[in-house]
């Protein structure tokens, strides 16, 4: 079953200190099932979807960042393969 799930495009925005810091704009919401194993995190889909790597996907009320992608044994399916991490300041 395909559950609402919703990702980020991160982006970087001037600290106000000479740096930058990581922020995120409105999110968007994309289709998927997420998976949770033993030793990874995946979420499942559409091949043709928007995701990319990079972006911050939050589910569960936690945030993963997409570090890959494989292929997933359903057919115009994509597994993201995710890595749990720290929220970015929403803007």
């Amino acid at each position: 079953m395909l559950i609402p799930l919703t990702y980020y495009r991160p982006e970087r925005a001037p600290d106000g200190e000479g740096g930058y810091t990581e922020t995120m704009g409105d999110g968007q919401t994309v289709y998927g099932a997420l998976e949770v194993h033993e030793t990874r995190v995946t979420a499942t889909v559409r091949a043709s979807g928007p995701l990319q790597v990079a972006d911050i996907l939050e589910a569960g009320g936690a945030c993963y960042e997409v570090v890959g992608f494989t292929e997933a044994g359903r057919s115009g399916y994509r597994a993201a393969l995710l890595e749990k991490r720290d929220r970015p300041v929403h803007t």
